[in-house]
């Protein structure tokens, strides 16, 4: 669980990190880029890729499922079960 938790807040805070350099970049729509020329511009960053694998981490972390853990009684039952 401690695990799972520092993965989430390592992709919350990379996906920051990207999402304030998109930001940022945005500035250049008004000096005058057009969309295709900003877009070309940030597929290029590493910006846009800490942003997506950030939100991705983050993501799986918290939301990945876990293993179903047997219940100590569950284990009791399933070994009287097979004397």
């Amino acid at each position: 669980m401690l695990f799972r938790i520092c993965m989430a807040i390592l992709g919350i805070s990379v996906a920051t990190v990207g999402g304030v350099g998109m930001v940022a970049y945005l500035n250049l729509i008004v000096s005058g880029y057009s969309l295709h020329e900003f877009w070309d511009f940030i597929i290029r960053r590493p910006e846009l890729y800490f942003l997506f694998g950030g939100l991705s981490l983050a993501f799986i972390s918290l939301y990945r499922r876990n293993g179903r853990k047997k219940k100590k009684h569950e284990i009791v039952n399933h070994r009287s079960e097979h004397e």
